[in-house]
């Protein structure tokens, strides 16, 4: 065989990481925890567990995880520690009484990064799909909004969004 394609010596990988399964939540928590001063994540079902598994996902986590019983102080807390200069992020899965807030945040030019989880509101029957109620109804705050398909851009999206946060001085808004 004359035109046999030959075989390549393949070179070892840069960069080869830790080939590991999470879901969204888990791998923009990882990221955030290596970029980020400190989290807020809304205490419920969903969103809860993911403070347990944090130390053994991301040993080198720098960030101070705290968990926000009522989510009325959130932004409030989340606008304090912008405003002193802390690298913070919150995590959520309800955007109803953070939309006037978030308006808030964008005009005073506090860079930050909200995390949030799309699930249908609870006007509407339960649903394991997810819905982009809440995402559309903070699309009038002055904040930038980006959307990811997959585990991997939820990842890359969190690395993103707070180069953008913080060069633009605006919010941002991962869904």
């Amino acid at each position: 065989m004359w035109f046999r394609k030959a075989k390549q010596a393949q070179e070892p990988c840069q960069y080869p990481g830790t080939p590991s399964a999470l879901d969204g939540q888990a791998a923009a928590l990882a990221v955030e925890s290596m970029a980020a001063d400190n989290i807020l994540v809304q205490a419920g079902e969903g969103l809860q567990e993911l403070t347990g598994p944090l130390a053994r996902l991301v040993p080198q986590a720098k960030a101070r995880v705290e968990a926000i019983q009522d989510l009325r102080h959130l932004p409030a807390e989340l606008t304090g520690m912008c405003a002193t200069g802390l690298r913070s992020g919150a995590f959520v899965d309800d955007m109803s009484c953070m939309t006037d807030s978030l308006a808030g945040m964008a005009g005073k030019r506090l860079a930050t990064v909200i995390h949030l989880v799309s699930r249908c509101k609870q006007r509407h029957a339960w649903s394991l799909h997810g819905s982009h109620d809440d995402y559309l109804s903070a699309s009038q705050a002055g904040a930038v909004q980006l959307f990811a398909r997959n585990v991997q851009e939820v990842a890359d999206l969190a690395l993103i969004a707070r180069r953008v946060a913080e060069d633009a001085l605006t919010p941002v808004i991962c869904a």
